[in-house]
């Protein structure tokens, strides 16, 4: 019953969001975004993010990935809403490419080519996969193309 419950919630939720948030507009958003420093609750993110590039789609589809001395690696993608000029909520897509049932809500704002972008996403926890533990980000991050 919780699960139904909890289900048709999210459902509903979801349906809001995506009926009521304004497609992104042919913004400054758009286009490929290499990460320059960044924090998560407050520590240095891990050295493994420090060659990440961001892909924002003009289709509302975002991904993300790390140049690695062995390739290119996917790392995160899903699709995004722009609520306002400086609020994005995110869904995550799984591994096998479907989206996840929790969105995440970020702020933003872009001065020239460089991008801050911060708030809250949530994460399993190692211990327990039934527990969600929320992340603060904080990161800086520079256009590398135009789009």
């Amino acid at each position: 019953m919780k699960q139904s419950i909890r289900f048709s919630a999210i459902c509903i939720l979801s349906i809001l969001l995506c009926t009521s948030a304004k497609s992104a507009p042919k913004s400054q958003l758009f286009g490929a975004w290499q990460l320059i420093t960044g924090k998560h609750n407050g520590a240095a993110a891990p050295q493994v993010l420090a060659n990440r590039i961001q892909h924002f789609n003009d289709n509302n589809t975002f991904n993300s990935q790390i140049n690695t001395p062995q390739g290119v690696v996917h790392i995160n993608g899903g699709i995004f809403y722009l609520l306002n000029d400086s609020t994005m909520v995110t869904y995550h897509q799984d591994l096998l490419g479907k989206l996840g049932e929790i969105a995440n809500t970020y702020h933003f704002q872009i001065k020239n080519d460089t991008l801050h972008f911060y708030g809250f996403y949530l994460r399993q926890s190692p211990q327990n996969e039934s527990i969600l533990i929320k992340v603060y980000i904080d990161e800086m991050w520079v256009r590398t193309n135009k789009k």
